[in-house]
């Protein structure tokens, strides 16, 4: 009886501290489409401060789900073979790390590398979108201005793509 009741008592000290750690992690839950319909079998690569460190494989809903540690940087890239790859940028730096965090929800939509045969993409290796907390909506959100900007881009280049491979935009 003594030895459960020391450790129930380790357990209740320590449970605050595991419900912590889960706290601290930004749960990233993400669809990948391809040319609008769900991804199956693309790549997810996620970089921490550059360096890969995890993959795994959209199945065949499209869906992929990570998990973040706070106060670092994220690029998190979607590949597919035939396929442009994009990527987005996540900072995980919040004001109140003891703070329960939303998940932040990501789309990204891949399209066919031939539609940019004999076209400039350098600009594409940038990450598509800026994450990062926002105080004012209490949670984490895009970079609405670097994301337009970004996107402006990406409509043009699909425009010109479509227009060399004589192509409707499905728009």
């Amino acid at each position: 009886m003594k030895n459960f009741t020391l450790i129930m008592f380790i357990a209740f000290i320590l449970s605050p501290c595991v419900g912590h750690g889960q706290q601290n992690l930004l749960t990233v839950s993400g669809l990948v489409t391809q040319e609008g319909r769900k991804c199956k079998s693309a790549t997810i690569s996620l970089y921490k401060n550059n360096d890969l460190i995890k993959q795994v494989v959209t199945e065949k809903n499209g869906r992929f789900r990570l998990d973040l540690e706070l106060s670092c940087n994220y690029t998190i890239e979607v590949e597919k073979l035939d396929y442009i790859a994009k990527r987005i940028s996540i900072s995980t730096n919040v004001p109140h790390e003891d703070a329960t965090l939303p998940v932040y929800k990501c789309y990204l939509d891949i399209v066919p590398e031939f539609l940019f045969d004999g076209i400039d993409i350098g600009k594409l290796d940038f990450p598509i979108a800026l994450v990062g907390w926002q105080d004012n909506y209490h949670e984490f959100y895009h970079n609405a201005e670097y994301t337009e900007e970004m996107m402006i881009i990406y409509e043009a280049l699909l425009e010109e793509g479509f227009s060399r491979n004589g192509l409707a935009a499905n728009n």
